[in-house]
């Protein structure tokens, strides 16, 4: 915290300011492909009809639209395969990341 104080005081006026706590913590990203780093999509349970949209990660502010309008399409048409088979990539990996 301190660390943070001393760099901030050259652009702030800290004199008066105190920090009362330092947080930090991590962001799951989806595994790396030949393409970067793809969000998970697909469908994760067909009897409940549940869909998965997650790690969309810094790149999520660019491409959200895009594959929203993907997944809206998918689950209008209920057909998964309407889906780039990169983000369904999480289907055959030994480890996926959806186990209930």
């Amino acid at each position: 915290a301190q660390k943070l104080r001393t760099k901030a005081s050259h652009l702030l006026p800290l004199e008066e300011w105190h920090v009362e706590s330092v947080q930090c913590g991590v962001r799951a990203l989806p595994p790396k492909s030949d393409k970067g780093r793809l969000p998970i999509m697909g469908r994760v349970d067909e009897e409940e009809d549940v869909w998965a949209f997650v790690g969309l990660g810094a790149r999520g502010l660019l491409y959200h639209a895009y594959f929203a309008r993907l997944l809206a399409l998918a689950i209008a048409s209920d057909d998964e395969s309407l889906l780039p088979p990169d983000v369904l990539r999480w289907k055959t990996q030994t480890e996926k990341p959806f186990e209930f």
